[in-house]
């Protein structure tokens, strides 16, 4: 004997039911998602569903998925080299002139003075090399904030944009059409009373709903069909 099927009691089925709809649900979500960031309205930083990370639009193409060198950006700079230099040099500038004076170092008289002046002018250098490793440190954080935000803000303008309200297209105008005579009126009558004539009409109709055919090839055939 075969075992009946088994079949899902209705708390299960339910919350299967809303299992697949929320599934659903977020596919959706993460479509429409994909959709509304593909070409963003204005240049900046947006995430990147492909790396999960973030890529660059700069109103025309998504670039490198790190940020673009900015020309005014403060360089890296050495803090701690310079300050080791300058301290080194002033503190050999300012011992160098106890050299000479010092006649329990063992050296002669002469020997201690090319001490003090080899001391002098490797403190100067030092002390000059520490000072250019400390120099300007560039722009403080917030020049460098605006000076982006000025550059995001040219890069918008100059990225093409469209008109939130484009001009309404001309309205056709309907050509004037010549009064018909009584004759041509009761040619029409007849010609629509013909089933073959209604038919062909009704076709014709589709075909211009359809735009397989113009306007003015729909106005020639019906011409035609009912012998204006």
């Amino acid at each position: 004997m075969r075992p009946a099927p088994r079949v899902l009691q209705p708390p299960a089925a339910a919350v299967v039911t809303i299992s697949v709809a929320l599934c659903h649900a977020r596919v959706r979500r993460k479509q429409e998602w994909q959709v509304s960031v593909e070409r963003p309205p204005v240049p900046g930083w947006y995430p990147d569903p492909a790396k999960s990370g973030t890529r660059y639009w700069d109103g025309h193409y998504w670039v490198a998925s790190r940020p673009e060198r900015q020309p005014y950006a403060a360089r890296a700079h050495h803090r701690g080299w310079g300050l080791t230099l300058l301290i080194f040099g002033v503190f050999s500038v300012l011992t160098s002139p106890t050299h000479p004076f010092n006649p329990e170092s063992g050296e002669t008289f002469v020997e201690r003075l090319g001490i003090a002046f080899l001391s002098l002018v490797l403190g100067l250098v030092s002390a000059a090399a520490g000072l250019y490793l400390l120099r300007g440190r560039g722009p403080t954080e917030k020049a460098v904030q605006e000076l982006s935000a000025q550059a995001a803000y040219r890069r918008a303008v100059a990225a093409p944009r469209q008109d939130a309200n484009p001009a309404a297209p001309p309205t056709p105008v309907e050509p004037v059409r010549p009064p018909m005579s009584d004759a041509a009126r009761v040619a029409q009558i007849n010609a629509l009373a013909n089933p073959d004539t209604a038919q062909a009409l009704q076709n014709l109709n589709h075909l211009r709903y359809t735009r397989v055919i113009t306007e003015d090839e729909f106005r020639a055939a019906k011409a035609r069909l009912l012998g204006d």
